[in-house]
């Protein structure tokens, strides 16, 4: 399998944000929130455009093994080229909790690791629907095509 870098998956996420602006517009405020369908589109969306990535989904990377990351790159690679991902998008109902949820994800991920994957490149991404979301300081933030939607991300080494 192929490996994807941290940033070419960024750069698709973006991508498919910007392709699905008006989609996206119509799922944030759905009941049960919409990011289950985001990570399923964007699973879909990487895998037209090169289906030999070595990308997972909901793997369990984490002590806990009912918590799964939302995707796992690079599996099958040395320690150093895994991305562990997870993603947070804002709804009607989460969007006072949105910055809190994103800085809990920065906490599983750091602490909550399986010693296995201790090293590995950690990447939280968050999609908003607001250009006055709040989100943690150490996070990245962009407008994406209109303004109605944005991305936030932060990335660390946990090695």
């Amino acid at each position: 399998m192929a490996e994807i870098s941290l940033d070419e998956f960024l750069e698709y996420v973006e991508e498919w944000m910007t392709t699905n602006e008006a989609a996206i517009a119509k799922m944030w405020p759905q009941d049960g929130g919409w990011e289950g369908w985001a990570q399923a589109e964007i699973f879909r969306f990487i895998g037209e455009k090169n289906h030999a990535f070595d990308i997972g989904r909901e793997k369990h990377c984490f002590t806990n093994n009912r918590k799964g990351c939302d995707f796992l790159l690079n599996d099958s690679s040395a320690l150093k080229n895994k991305v562990i991902v997870e993603l947070k998008c804002q709804s009607f109902s989460n969007y006072k909790r949105f910055a809190k949820g994103l800085s809990d994800d920065t906490t599983k991920l750091i602490k909550d690791l399986k010693p296995a994957y201790v090293g590995a490149n950690l990447l939280i991404i968050g999609m908003y629907f607001t250009a006055k979301t709040e989100v943690p300081k150490h996070f990245a933030k962009k407008v994406i095509g209109k303004g109605e939607i944005g991305i936030c991300w932060a990335t660390d080494s946990n090695g």
